[in-house]
């Protein structure tokens, strides 16, 4: 599995009259920036992955910096954004993204002077013959999870619910996006972002945004698998009825037997994986989901209006 970083937002806090002079010079030397909600957005260097935002906010004054880290790397896939988190590009990031903060700002401020509030983790899962939507459309069935909730859906076509399921932390800084770009593509984008100032200081047990990036890619990897296995269980994905034959099938244990067909039985009534694990003894949980996986059966099913039979756990393809 290839994990890369993808959106990189810092924001740095600055007095009023910093704030004022900043803005107005964007607002006279820039002919790409436009009003947005609270301020103005500069993109002036969007084909080099930086955008500015100016937040004129009544409460605190802020300028937010969004980088957009493929463009800051060399990349041997054309085709995708992905790129390999070497050490060697891993530090040319870095270093290019304080170039251009210092040349947007005129060397009065660089990349030191910002505190990282949000890094996004993807992975981009090509699903050979199955189709993206197919998984987007049986994620949709798990709804919600423990300290996670449902985002709310758009009308654009990436919000939209076909193309889209998404899971925000109720209070950990993580969300949780799963997202096909065309109905009929076989590439599955997953991707993680962690949204808290304090999510990232943990994480990366460092203050600095050069050395929360670094940190954070060298943990990519198992910061993303494992908030995928906190939100998607194990096993292959079967009809309902089929399940069911398996599990008769292949657990000897009559007591566990009955526990896995409850649990499937409270997903498919409480449309939620979380409402569904409330409804059974909780400290069990972690046997149960043992259970499934053990005989790669999913205790999430496809519903009888999807007109395929089977898909192949996601984990097959990580």
């Amino acid at each position: 599995m290839l994990c890369y970083l993808g959106l990189i937002e810092l924001t740095m806090l600055v007095n009023l009259k910093e704030f004022d002079e900043l803005q107005e010079r964007a607002l006279y030397s820039s002919d790409k920036i436009a009003e947005v909600y609270e301020g103005y957005i500069d993109k002036v260097m969007v084909d080099k992955g930086l955008c500015i935002i100016y937040h004129n906010n009544t409460k605190k004054r802020k300028i937010q910096v969004l980088a957009y880290a493929p463009l800051y790397v060399d990349s041997d896939d054309t085709e995708t954004d992905q790129w390999n988190l070497t050490d060697k590009n891993i530090d040319k990031l870095i270093e290019k993204l304080n170039k251009r903060i210092r040349k947007y700002f005129l060397d009065e401020y660089s990349l030191s002077d910002f505190k990282a509030n949000m890094i996004s983790i993807l992975t981009e899962v090509n699903l050979n013959k199955n189709k993206a939507h197919d998984y987007i459309r049986v994620f949709h069935k798990i709804r919600s999870v423990k300290y996670f909730s449902p985002v709310k859906y758009g009308k654009s076509d990436y919000e939209k619910k076909e193309n889209y399921f998404g899971l925000i932390g109720n209070s950990s800084g993580f969300e949780f996006r799963v997202y096909s770009e065309d109905e009929e593509s076989n590439i599955l984008r997953i991707e993680v972002r962690l949204t808290k100032k304090s999510t990232i200081v943990d994480l990366s047990e460092q203050n600095s945004p050069e050395g929360q990036i670094k940190v954070i890619a060298d943990k990519s990897s198992a910061i993303f698998k494992s908030a995928l296995m906190s939100i998607v269980p194990p096993g292959d994905y079967y009809k309902r009825s089929d399940a069911i034959d398996l599990i008769y099938k292949k657990i000897p244990d009559m007591s566990m037997k009955r526990k896995m067909l409850r649990f499937m039985e409270l997903i498919t009534e409480k449309k939620s994986l979380f409402l569904a694990e409330q409804g059974v003894d909780y400290r069990k949980m972690g046997r149960i989901l043992g259970a499934f996986d053990e005989i790669s059966v999913s205790p999430i099913t496809l519903s009888k209006r999807h007109k395929i039979k089977f898909l192949p756990s996601l984990y097959e393809y990580l």
